[in-house]
């Protein structure tokens, strides 16, 4: 095995050396072991989505795959839709920057899965195609149009990153700029997912699950050994030497407050989640769904805990480690007053290290404060996408399967949540207000045409956000915030009523775009880490209060819900 040493010596392979590009044969085979990959990925789901395709005919085919699929099935699907860019690029970008302690996001999607547990098949029994269902049965139809406004948002903003994941590996690969690698994957995922609809989404989420697997359970042991000289445990002893002690706290630089700020987003949005319920819908029985639900538990702990650790390993290797070391060394010196020339060394070894594939780079701010608020943008921005890095310092044959793993990680997350958000526009708002007698193939190509337009609503919103980790907390809150509360109180409080659940739904909306408006103008210093405790406590509080205020619901009503 070659070690980090002799790696960096034989020079990068990875096309990103814009200082000594990487020529001759060795890497025109690189590249083309790469594109062979891309394609023959490509080439298999687009023959899963028309193979799926033939036999769609009506609504339910469509957005609930005929309400046929095994719990097998239904384990790759699940875990397929939640293990997505968040987790493979936020979270890494995170643990590359803070360590360990980003899991924290991720551990409160594990206890949300414990409690749907229970919940579940009480969902799939009542709803019919979305959480929305749930909404205007339990309290009124404008509760339907709240949520649907809420999961037409939260899916399309993490529809968004997922097309930055994949932009990223066309900009690495063939140097193609990130604006027209998003709107090639955005085109190709609308083909995939307009064909045939979840049924071609979990057929191909069966083949996703498979190489996500794969590419972990292989890509980690290589990377420890990689840093190791050739020996995992001295790769782990390298990676906690060589790595901030930060890394390895429960914490990282941070405390509680900031631990349950990023751990009640994932908490509320997986409760709340409707393209995770969607899949409910889908199952045969109630009992698949339960046996599902224990297998997606197990999947996500594994996988999630693997992306991390894979993601603080990487971070160790010398080629990466370089990106802390060049954005720490630049910082010190403009928070010291350091000389002209020495701020404009420190930011143009910062650029090198850090720049995009297409060799775009910004001009350093005159202003102190700014640069260094520069600095850190092009720092994360580039750490976002460790684990996707990995794959052109790993040998060849493993970075191509770690490649095929991470396309199939967001791939599979994109189809999900733009079905996700498009079914809720068609059947919460254009079906139930707009042409209730719509014929089935009528809805279907609104729904069709609905995803093109995400496709142009997410390119807005990638123009505005500056990381994968403040994206997915602004989708994770909004839905979580506003569904989660009301969708939870359905099942679990006979007090609660009509008035409550609409009150709570629009004040947790009020508050998501007030708050991510001030934080996106920079009204207010407060990062997306923090925006859950005043979104998810407005909607709380108001859902409690209001209810408390108001008369309660008809028995027949709460019968329905509070039945196991």
């Amino acid at each position: 095995m070659v070690g980090p040493v002799d790696r960096l010596d034989s020079g990068k392979r990875y096309p990103t050396d814009l200082e000594t590009p990487c020529e001759g044969q060795d890497q025109m085979e690189n590249n083309t072991l790469y594109f062979a990959v891309i394609v023959v990925y490509i080439v298999t789901i687009f023959g899963i989505s028309y193979w799926r395709g033939r036999g769609v005919k009506n609504q339910e085919e469509f957005m609930v795959a005929g309400r046929s699929a095994p719990a097998w099935l239904l384990v790759f699907s699940l875990v397929c839709t939640w293990i997505g860019a968040g987790s493979l690029i936020g979270g890494g970008g995170r643990a590359y920057r803070e360590g360990l302690s980003q899991l924290w996001m991720s551990a409160g999607a594990w206890l949300a899965i414990v409690i749907i547990y229970f919940l579940a098949p009480r969902v799939r029994r009542i709803s019919e195609f979305t959480v929305q269902d749930i909404l205007e049965k339990r309290y009124h139809p404008s509760a339907r149009v709240l949520g649907s406004i809420a999961v037409v948002l939260g899916s399309t903003i993490i529809f968004a990153y997922q097309l930055k994941g994949l932009a990223f590996v066309l900009e690495y690969i063939f140097r193609i700029e990130q604006i027209w690698g998003v709107l090639i994957t955005g085109v190709l995922i609308l083909f995939f997912t307009t064909t045939a609809g979840l049924k071609s989404i979990l057929a191909m989420d069966m083949l996703n699950g498979i190489l996500i697997i794969l590419a972990i359970a292989i890509g980690l042991p290589l990377m420890l050994m990689m840093v190791g000289d050739g020996s995992v445990g001295a790769g782990v002893d390298h990676v906690t030497v060589t790595l901030p002690e930060k890394h390895f706290t429960l914490f990282g630089s941070n405390n509680f407050i900031w631990a349950f700020g990023v751990f009640f987003p994932t908490f509320f949005l997986l409760l709340g989640e409707s393209s995770i319920y969607q899949k409910f819908y889908s199952a045969k029985s109630g009992k698949s769904v339960k046996g599902a639900v224990v297998g997606f538990l197990i999947g996500v702990i594994v996988l999630e805990v693997a992306l991390a650790v894979f993601a603080v390993s990487s971070s160790s290797h010398p080629e990466m480690a370089d990106w802390r070391t060049k954005h720490d060394a630049f910082v010190s010196a403009a928070e010291s007053g350091a000389p002209v020339e020495e701020l404009d060394a420190g930011w143009e070894a910062l650029s090198q290290s850090v720049v995009t594939a297409t060799g775009d780079r910004a001009e350093r701010p005159d202003d102190s404060a700014e640069a260094i608020d520069a600095a850190g943008k092009m720092y994360k921005s580039r750490t976002d996408f460790v684990n996707l890095q990995a794959a052109f310092l790993l040998p060849l044959w493993a970075g191509a399967l770690l490649l095929a793993g991470g396309m199939a990680i967001i791939f599979s997350t994109a189809n999900s949540f733009m079905l996700a958000a498009s079914t809720s526009f068609v059947r919460d708002i254009y079906q139930r207000f707009v042409n209730p007698d719509a014929s089935a193939r009528r809805v279907v190509w609104v729904q069709r045409i609905t995803m093109l337009c995400m496709v142009g609503f997410a390119v807005s919103i990638l123009t505005v956000f500056t990381t994968v980790w403040s994206m997915a907390l602004a989708a994770y809150t909004i839905i979580g915030a506003t569904l989660t509360p009301v969708i939870l109180a359905a099942f679990l409080w006979k007090r609660v009523t009509a008035a409550g659940g609409v009150a709570s739904l629009a004040m947790g909306l009020v508050v998501w775009v007030v708050m991510v408006t001030l934080i996106l103008t920079k009204t207010i210093d407060l990062d997306f880490d923090y925006i859950v405790y005043y979104a998810g406590t407005a909607g709380i509080v108001t859902l409690i209060v209001v209810s408390l205020l108001t008369r309660p619901s008809g028995k027949e009503v709460v019968d329905e819900f509070m039945a196991k």
